[in-house]
């Protein structure tokens, strides 16, 4: 990122020394509270998830809830969650990392278009209907 001329400091909701004690760039804060976890959403430039595998996506719908852009691995689960409101990219690869957070970070009617359609996305699973339709396709009808 930095070859592109983007400086970007990484929050990561990690204890402390699990990425690299030392680098000024990342900071490792552990679990937040509710407070602290609106603040950091307040600040973020873009939240980038790269797991290859995930089951409740909690922080992709909160981030695009909040018009944070959203950077995430290119795994069906995000596709699912995100569809056209996210940059997906390869997470064993650093090239297509980069190009998904650059996409993520510029100022474009397409990124713009994104948070607009993360916004009314994570309306869509944040209603009541829809933790009552993940229930009952967990364990079926009663």
């Amino acid at each position: 990122l930095r070859a592109r001329g983007i400086n970007a400091e990484v929050t990561a909701t990690v204890e402390r020394g699990v990425f690299c004690s030392g680098r000024e760039d990342i900071r490792e804060v552990g679990h937040l509270d509710r407070a602290r976890l609106n603040a950091e959403y307040e600040s973020a430039a873009c939240l980038v998830m790269p797991s290859v595998s995930e089951t409740v996506c909690l922080p992709l719908i909160e981030a695009m809830a909040r018009g944070v852009a959203v950077a995430v691995a290119d795994r069906p689960y995000a596709r699912e969650v995100c569809g056209d409101a996210a940059t997906y990219f390869e997470p064993s690869d650093p090239k297509t990392f980069a190009d998904a957070v650059a996409a993520a970070l510029e100022v474009s009617p397409e990124a713009r278009a994104r948070i607009v359609n993360g916004r009314l996305r994570a309306e869509a699973f944040s209603s009541p209907s829809a933790y009552d339709e993940l229930i009952q396709a967990a364990v079926g009808s009663p």
